[in-house]
């Protein structure tokens, strides 16, 4: 079970995310991820994240990863007073990941780095779109 994964850590020899969008500075992923690749790195167990190289993005496509979603999909009715936060994503510096894993193999944080300093084509246009 996902709340169990921290404590199991230890035991493992790798642990494998996803990557729901991958920048040069961070991995967003599933809310969870940042605790496990914290744990993971005390208990020096590699953390690799799985990613199409789609998820490859530049910080100005990033989509905003840290939304608050409905309240009630955690506690619906909770007390006046009682803050329910229920968020889906968040972001895990890449520090904390050992390898990327791509479509065209495995990479380290400074190759990821390398290929979003050139963006492909597409991803110019519409970074280009979004800024004007």
């Amino acid at each position: 079970i996902d709340s169990a994964l921290v404590t199991e850590v230890r035991r493992a020899g790798q642990v494998i995310v996803g990557a729901d969008a991958v920048t040069d500075e961070i991995v967003v992923n599933k809310c969870g991820t940042l605790a496990l690749s914290l744990v993971a790195k005390e208990y020096g167990v590699p953390v690799l994240a799985v990613a199409e190289d789609s998820k490859l993005l530049p910080n100005a496509l990033l989509p905003e990863s840290d939304r608050q979603r409905d309240p009630r999909e955690v506690w619906d009715g909770a007390p006046a007073g009682v803050t329910v936060r229920n968020r889906y994503f968040e972001k895990v510096p890449l520090k904390y990941i050992r390898t990327f894993v791509l479509e065209d193999g495995p990479a380290d944080e400074r190759s990821v780095k390398k290929r979003l300093e050139k963006p492909g084509p597409g991803l110019e246009r519409l970074a280009g779109l979004l800024a004007g």
